[in-house]
């Protein structure tokens, strides 16, 4: 039996930065939209449906529109994970999630990055202390500008993140 591909449209809007909706996470936003090339490392974390993987692919398309070479690895990619000095930026999603082979192959980025001059921004559900990988990795993402993301679920959960200060962490439950 042969399998037939299905052409499978998508009518979702494009994630981009344009049509992120903020509410808290404004900071995560600002940054990232001001990010410029050979930037210092960003990590994003928070819980699931917080935007960081919407913030992730805006970022990506921002980078591609303006002629520059993204790549993007998660826990699912397989390996190995090239490296390419060409590349503009190098985005690692699901953090919390990689097996000891993709934090070697995540390592190993990080260390080509900072000689080639790729600015990396990665992503997870927990903030860098917290997270079961690795220490070589985890310092390097704790050493990144770590923003928390807030997941606005709820109308109780917009209204506590909507009261913190700017910049500052939220305090909104995180399950």
């Amino acid at each position: 039996m042969k399998q037939i591909p299905l052409a499978i449209v998508s009518d979702a809007p494009e994630q981009s930065f344009e049509n992120f909706v903020a509410g808290a996470n404004g900071a995560a936003l600002a940054h990232l939209t001001g990010l410029a090339e050979r930037a210092a490392p960003v990590y994003l974390w928070g819980p699931a449906g917080s935007g960081k993987t919407h913030l992730l692919h805006a970022l990506t398309r921002r980078v591609q529109r303006a002629g520059g070479h993204a790549a993007w690895f998660s826990s699912r990619d397989a390996l190995p994970w090239p490296h390419d000095d060409q590349r503009a930026l190098v985005v690692l999603d699901g953090c919390d999630l990689y097996d000891e082979a993709r934090q070697q192959a995540a390592f190993a980025l990080f260390a080509q990055a900072a000689v080639s001059g790729t600015t990396i921004v990665a992503a997870g559900r927990l903030p860098p202390v917290d997270l079961p990988l690795r220490e070589d990795l985890r310092t390097r993402l704790a050493g990144a500008m770590c923003t928390r993301s807030c997941r606005r679920a709820t109308p109780r959960r917009a209204r506590s993140c909507a009261a913190t200060p700017t910049g500052a962490a939220c305090s909104c439950p995180t399950r």
